[in-house]
């Protein structure tokens, strides 16, 4: 079986699946480049998208 990386549409977290996973299909995940991570036997670590930490505003009185 070959695992390949894709990217999650909702949380932009990219991770690798089986090659034949459903959500591929249905458009729930976008692969990822194949000649930046090509098909493999094994999975790698994911990489997790972090959102940037937005400062508040402070309140005018």
């Amino acid at each position: 079986m070959a695992f390949v990386r894709v990217k999650d549409k909702d949380s932009g977290h990219e991770f690798d699946v089986p090659e034949n996973d459903w959500r591929i299909g249905e458009g729930i995940f976008t692969p990822v480049k194949s000649d930046r991570y090509p098909a493999v036997d094994r999975t790698r670590l994911p990489k997790h998208k972090i959102q940037p930490i937005r400062a508040s505003k402070k309140e005018e009185s």
